[in-house]
């Protein structure tokens, strides 16, 4: 083989190489930005929808996503519970709210999730929370893992007592689930 050959062998194989490195590092780039949403720590974003002349309330807290899967769910969420007849007050997880939640009739707690596992963020709010005896409590998340709810049962083992309620909304179903999400929050706001 000739010198100028094996030159440009060495040449191909390094651009081969760099390229190899390349996509690989984008990819693991990419895998950490998509699965580091349950991570992220928000400021408040505070959402009330006035109730028609009811005293009732409701607490929708979820961790939002990259996509606008998991806002979806919790707004229609929160849409059927206020049309059921309810205030109700929609935001993050975070320091800003209360830990004692006896005010609110319903406490609605949303998690993403990635690789199977719920929002730390999210978890941590939910692992000081008091006061929710008389309060009807939903936990929920939102992802494409049909065959698993462990972060259901994870999440749930943070409260200090049982939910009342655990669903899952599967974001490859997004248009069904979004309604869904809307009918169970109408009927979670019936008597």
């Amino acid at each position: 083989m000739g010198e100028v050959k094996k030159k440009r062998l060495k040449k191909a194989a390094l651009v081969l190489l760099v390229c190899i490195v390349f996509i690989g590092l984008g990819t693991f780039g990419g895998i950490q930005y998509v699965t580091g949403a349950g991570n992220v720590k928000h400021d408040s974003n505070e959402t009330i929808l006035p109730s028609q002349g009811s005293s009732q309330s409701a607490l929708v807290i979820y961790q939002p996503g990259r996509s606008e899967f998991s806002k979806d769910i919790a707004y229609n969420l929160a849409k059927g519970l206020n049309d059921s007849g309810y205030e109700v007050n929609i935001n993050y997880p975070g320091e800003f709210l209360p830990s004692d939640l006896g005010n609110y009739d319903i406490v609605a707690l949303g998690t993403t999730v990635y690789n199977g596992n719920f929002s730390p963020v999210l978890g941590d709010y939910v692992s000081g929370i008091k006061n929710i005896d008389n309060s009807k409590v939903l936990i929920y998340s939102t992802g494409m893992m049909t065959d698993n709810t462990s972060e259901l049962d994870g999440l749930s083992k943070l409260l200090y007592r049982k939910a009342d309620y655990q669903e899952k909304f599967y974001s490859n179903e997004q248009e069904t689930e979004v309604t869904r999400a809307y009918e169970f929050g109408s009927s979670l706001g019936e008597p």
